[in-house]
């Protein structure tokens, strides 16, 4: 049988609706989301219809498929604006929030909070999710610096690529071990 959450129709305020393909929990930064989710707009004179899946990966929200085509008879047009990536973050960001942004209640289960104010707070922490972190935070060299010291030699800038999402190239990993060396956070030559 079917889970009754893939039944529901999110609307967003752009016409579009969001549906919940894979309705299990998972991990997306500090909190937790459906696994696999999808955008649909049937699309109007301001915009073609568009078909986008989302899916949560190593924690990170990604785009796993995207369409957009002119319906048959329709006088709208596939324009590079509606191909920008931050028209496409922005969906992710309000889907994600609107289907649900959850965390562990102590008693079990699972809370999400209901609000204008909750759901604004939800669109941050997806895009938060989905974003690198731009500054070397306290907190980021810290968690290098953890991963680096609780691995073995020779695989650390691996295992630090795997922890830390989305991967990045290995001469990133290594600014990222100089700093947290700099900060005192990893002793030794490697």
């Amino acid at each position: 049988m079917a889970d009754p959450l893939e039944r529901i129709v999110y609307g967003l305020d752009d016409g579009g609706e969001v549906t919940i393909e894979d309705a299990e929990l998972v991990a997306m930064g500090d909190r937790f989301v459906r696994r696999r989710i999808v955008y649909e707009h049937d699309g109007d004179a301001d915009q073609p219809a568009t078909r986008i899946e989302f899916e949560v990966r190593d924690k990170v929200p990604v785009c796993t498929r995207f369409a957009m085509w002119s319906p048959q008879g329709s006088h709208t047009q596939v324009r590079a604006r509606d191909l920008s990536t931050s028209r496409l973050e922005r969906i992710r960001d309000k889907s994600y929030a609107i289907t649900g942004v959850f965390t562990p209640n102590p008693a079990g289960g699972w809370v999400r909070v209901h609000s204008p104010e909750a759901l604004k707070a939800d669109t941050t922490r997806v895009k938060r999710a989905a974003t690198p972190p731009k500054k070397m935070t306290p907190e980021f060299l810290a968690q290098v610096a953890e991963i680096h010291n609780n691995t073995p030699r020779g695989s650390r800038i691996e295992a630090i690529r795997a922890a830390i999402t989305p991967i990045k190239n290995k001469r990133t990993v290594q600014r990222w071990i100089e700093k947290a060396k700099d900060a005192g956070l990893i002793h030794g030559d490697d």
